[in-house]
């Protein structure tokens, strides 16, 4: 009779356990779609953005392009969220391109284009941006233990040729321009539009 008792309670502890796992990995579950349905509606414009950088065929930016890029970045980030819904690995991806996008405008000439070198170092910097949002989205590969490790040598080698970017123009020596709050609120500009009334290096 004990033994029958001890049986049916250690059966009702594990089928207790079993349906509380089942239950977390539903949840688990539905928050992990939810939360790729929300990507998928907010990175593709982020994605159009970096357009800006493409290899084939190099744009021409100047300056004020870059100012209102940066700016329509910012507003993605704040105004529509997206910040919210970056994993790790692509918070620390913008941030690395915002820094670089930032720290040219601070060196560009108002009345000259964005130098080749300049351009083909954000290029690449919003082409592992880029790689990090599809990463986030699985849109290339799906998940496993091999994938996982070559994801994060992929982010190390990642940040490590972000960092030689970022000094070879001096970046940490660089003051940024500070500017009233009022001057960053979110405003309906397209990428490519003049900066007006002034220029504003916005950083995420």
């Amino acid at each position: 009779m004990e033994d029958q008792l001890g049986a049916a309670l250690i059966g009702l502890v594990v089928g207790g356990v079993a349906a509380w796992i089942k239950a977390a990995l539903a949840i688990r579950a539905k928050t992990n779609e939810e939360l790729r349905a929300k990507r998928l509606e907010l990175y593709p414009e982020l994605w159009r953005l970096t357009a800006a950088f493409s290899f084939w065929p190099p744009a021409e930016l100047t300056r004020a392009e870059l100012v209102a890029l940066n700016l329509e970045m910012r507003n993605w980030y704040f105004d529509r969220n997206g910040g919210l819904f970056l994993s790790e690995n692509g918070r620390h991806r913008y941030g690395e391109m915002k820094q670089l996008l930032s720290a040219h405008i601070e060196l560009a000439h108002r009345s000259e284009p964005l130098d080749r070198d300049a351009y083909r170092a954000l290029a690449r910097t919003c082409s592992a941006f880029r790689t990090g949002m599809t990463e986030d989205l699985e849109t290339r590969r799906q998940r496993s233990l091999w994938w996982v490790v070559a994801q994060w040598i992929r982010h190390v080698r990642q940040h490590r040729e972000w960092r030689k970017r970022f000094h070879a123009i001096g970046g940490d020596q660089i003051e940024f321009t500070a500017y009233p709050l009022s001057e960053l609120e979110a405003r309906s500009m397209g990428p490519l539009e003049e900066a007006a009334p002034q220029d504003m290096a916005a950083a995420s």
